[in-house]
């Protein structure tokens, strides 16, 4: 048995979760864990028709270009439904040689930001207007971040906190910004 209470596996909390529309905050803390997330809260903006946004410091490709990954955000795409990334710290990303970014920058809704020069901000995947479903992360180096499929309240914080560093990077008149598609 392992830590995760009545579930013998963390993709079993999370899918759990998922299927309950939980308001409970996940704890995770590994690469295997932000990939599960990732593809059950992608999932959700699937079945629910609800936008994507992320902010990220650098697309890391092995993350984002994992089939679990691409796959999702294809499905999202043929549905039509908003993809934006905020990619904060690396300010020299060529959208051409990254294949999931470049899949997006062709997408019609997809959108990618990169911020020029990086800036600070934390790690976050964002489902819908309200951001009632998310996972932010708290420590980056560790992967560790707290995640729920239906917290209205902290969404709307994290929601905040994304539209401010949006507008960071979109209001600068030194060409510190870099928009894709």
């Amino acid at each position: 048995m392992s830590n995760y209470s009545t579930f013998d596996t963390f993709e079993e909390l999370v899918k759990d979760r998922r299927k309950s529309n939980s308001s409970a905050l996940i704890d995770n803390a590994a690469w295997d864990h932000a990939l599960t997330l990732f593809y059950n809260m992608l999932e959700v903006a699937s079945d629910k028709e609800k936008s994507v946004r992320i902010i990220t410091g650098s697309m890391n490709r092995d993350f984002y270009c994992d089939s679990g990954i691409t796959d999702r955000l294809k499905k999202i795409m043929g549905e039509n439904i908003a993809i934006e990334i905020i990619v904060a710290n690396d300010p020299a990303m060529d959208l051409n040689l990254h294949p999931c970014a470049s899949m997006i920058d062709a997408y019609e809704h997809g959108k990618i930001l990169i911020a020029k020069p990086a800036i600070a901000s934390p790690h976050m995947l964002l489902i819908g207007d309200d951001a009632s479903c998310f996972r932010f992360e708290v420590d980056h180096t560790q992967a560790k971040a707290k995640a729920s499929f239906n917290n209205s309240i902290l969404g709307s914080s994290l929601n905040e906190l994304y539209e401010t560093t949006r507008s960071i990077i979109s209001s600068s008149d030194n060409g510190n910004l870099q928009e894709a598609a």
